[in-house]
């Protein structure tokens, strides 16, 4: 959970600097890759022994499988290598670029389900706004995805943003 968790957290903080220094003309890509066909899974990664069997029902049936799979992952790493070159000259890269097919199918249906959530709970989202605006706050919105605290005018801090009024 931790391991997958750091990646959440890193593409969120690689999403917001990105967004940051934009206007320095730097570009940030979280690259997101799939398991390729490297030792990360065999002889080379080390399991640390178990500590909390709480956990065993649902590390079990995974620790074998990512053995088995070792070696027979889809991904190339070649190709990964190319792909990230590719875009090292482009004027303007993508911020996310999901490298395989299976991280692809993940990444769309982690999209799809946060879709779905704004959907579902869209009419409880929008229940939370003042109905006027306040007295202070122009007529212009700006977001601004990112952890800086400089501006000036009312601020409201999200998760992974700021945005200024």
């Amino acid at each position: 959970m931790r391991y997958c968790g750091s990646k959440y957290a890193l593409e969120g903080i690689l999403e917001s600097l990105g967004k940051e220094v934009a206007g320095f003309g730097i570009h940030v890509t979280a690259v997101e890759p799939d398991s390729f066909r490297t030792d990360w899974a065999g002889r080379s990664m080390t399991r640390a022994p178990r500590s909390i069997a709480d956990y065993d029902s649902l590390f079990d049936p995974i620790r074998p499988a990512r053995r088995d799979a070792s070696g027979r992952q889809l991904g190339d790493p070649d190709r990964a290598g190319a792909a990230v070159l590719q875009i090292l000259d482009t004027p303007e890269p993508p911020r996310h670029l999901v490298l395989g097919s299976d991280a692809l199918r993940v990444v769309r249906a982690g999209r799809a389900a946060v879709d779905q959530d704004l959907d579902s709970w869209e009419q409880l989202t929008l229940s939370t706004d003042f109905t006027e605006p306040a007295a202070n706050q122009s007529a212009t919105t700006e977001t601004v995805w990112s952890g800086s605290t400089q501006g000036t005018g009312g601020m409201t801090r999200a998760v992974g943003a700021c945005t200024y009024r």
